[in-house]
């Protein structure tokens, strides 16, 4: 039988397909599509800007559609916080109701305190643009904080895109690849990306750095293979553009992270 703490004994990736339970893997990727010179530092992700995260103890979440036509099921993955301070991991689904506020109500009850990804399961596309959100006024079906937003799924694409995530409780983290590629349409524009992560309770930390430009590389990719040590449960991992030299330029990231139960 395999046992805890011997993800190098054998390649992951098989430990992940044999269906060990104590195991996981995620792959997290993010959008921005316009970061501009006067709205940098920008978060890789679809709702743009920098992102705000839940503060402890959770909060309700709500989602919505701009358009009031949107009445697809939505399915939620999220972390909440239960009475010892866990963060866990559950899964729900929802029926968007076009633009009017419905709640995300998690099995247990319990606070939602980090928004992990939503997808739709229907068989139409959204005509909208779709928002999870903690309580805020609405206009429209589009909350009128930005700061509320936990994740954004514009129209057509029918997943959130974002390059963001945070280790659940009853886990370590293992970082083992991580890609990014920019466009623009200036030939000589440069950006440059950063790596941040955030230990429960911290602040962010540089975490890695790199610079990309559309006339030569605008596109990194990095395996790390358990070289990196564990990342431990409630970190917070997210990729930002610091800085852009031109206008409307898009950066995509990604990264592959294993998990594994302490």
């Amino acid at each position: 039988m395999i046992t805890n703490h011997q993800h190098l004994d054998m390649p992951w990736k098989l430990r992940v397909s044999r269906g060990e339970n104590e195991t996981d893997w995620i792959n997290k990727f993010g959008y921005n599509p316009d970061i501009d010179t006067n709205t940098t530092p920008e978060d890789v992700w679809s709702g743009g800007g920098i992102y705000t995260f839940t503060a402890d103890g959770g909060a309700d979440y709500y989602i919505s559609s701009s358009n009031d036509g949107d009445t697809q099921t939505v399915s939620i993955r999220l972390l909440t916080e239960d009475a010892s301070g866990n963060w866990n991991q559950e899964d729900m689904s929802v029926t968007l109701q076009g633009q009017t506020k419905t709640a995300i109500t998690p099995p247990s009850g319990d606070k939602p305190v980090r928004f992990y990804r939503g997808f739709n399961t229907g068989s139409t596309n959204f005509t909208g643009n779709v928002y999870i959100y903690e309580n805020d006024t609405l206009t429209d079906g589009v909350p009128d904080t930005a700061t509320k937003v936990r994740g954004v799924i514009n129209a057509g694409e029918n997943q959130t895109e974002m390059a963001i995530y945070t280790i659940p409780s009853g886990y370590k983290g293992y970082l083992w690849k991580g890609a990014i590629s920019i466009t623009s349409t200036i030939r000589s524009a440069s950006m440059q990306i950063v790596r941040y992560a955030r230990l429960h309770g911290g602040v962010f930390r540089v975490q890695g750095r790199i610079s990309l430009d559309t006339s030569g590389s605008n596109w990194y990719q990095r395996e790390y293979e358990g070289g990196l040590p564990p990342i431990p449960a409630k970190t917070d991992i997210k990729i930002t553009v610091v800085t852009v030299s031109a206008n409307a330029m898009a950066a995509s990231a990604e990264f592959d992270i294993f998990l594994e139960r302490l």
